[in-house]
């Protein structure tokens, strides 16, 4: 009786095998596709949300801290206005490229518009997300470091004080990208059960 299972198994095995060539094929050319597409909207998506990045992180800045003239403190080679800018730069382009990624494998995974469709959302919560937590971010130290006002620091060129908000920057947005990078996929997963 054993040996007839193993025959079967092997005979079974045999005709998924001669059938998987053609399925295969049909399924690479696809991936092949998707991949490609995908590829090509991650590189569009990522060059326009470079620049989304860079002006949305200056305008939060002016916004934050309106005390610090910071296009001004720049020209004048203000080192710790030059590394918080970069923090936010920085905070932004990694929340935001960690959704445009996970856009990416949602669509190698499910390859489907509905992917390209949830990971689009998941880039939009990233954006959303990443404004309000950079926002916070210097809320949350004025009120931690009350005996100093960081605006003033940054205007006198507080070295210390700019590499302090960069290290924060960086680690919300290293905090941030992860909650990213974990709905991602979830999301894509739910826009093709829903839609």
């Amino acid at each position: 009786m054993g040996n007839m299972k193993s025959k079967m198994f092997w005979l079974s095995f045999a005709g998924m095998m001669s059938y998987a060539p053609t399925a295969f094929a049909a399924s690479k050319n696809a991936r092949i596709g998707w991949s490609l597409a995908g590829g090509a909207v991650q590189i569009v998506l990522g060059i326009t949300l470079a620049i989304v990045a860079i002006t949305m992180g200056m305008n939060i800045l002016g916004k934050v801290l309106p005390e610090v003239q910071i296009k001004d403190q720049l020209k004048a080679m203000n080192k710790s206005v030059a590394l918080m800018a970069a923090g936010v730069i920085i905070a932004y382009t990694k929340v935001l490229s960690t959704g445009v990624s996970q856009m990416g494998e949602a669509v190698a995974f499910h390859q489907s518009w509905k992917a390209f469709a949830g990971g689009l959302v998941n880039v939009g919560v990233a954006f959303g997300v990443g404004t309000i937590a950079i926002t916070w971010a210097f809320k949350a130290l004025s009120k931690v470091t009350p005996e100093f006002v960081i605006a003033d620091e940054l205007n006198k060129d507080n070295v210390a004080i700019g590499l302090f908000l960069f290290g924060v920057l960086y680690g919300v947005s290293e905090m941030i990208a992860s909650g990213v990078n974990g709905i991602g996929m979830p999301l894509s997963s739910a826009f093709m059960d829903l839609f």
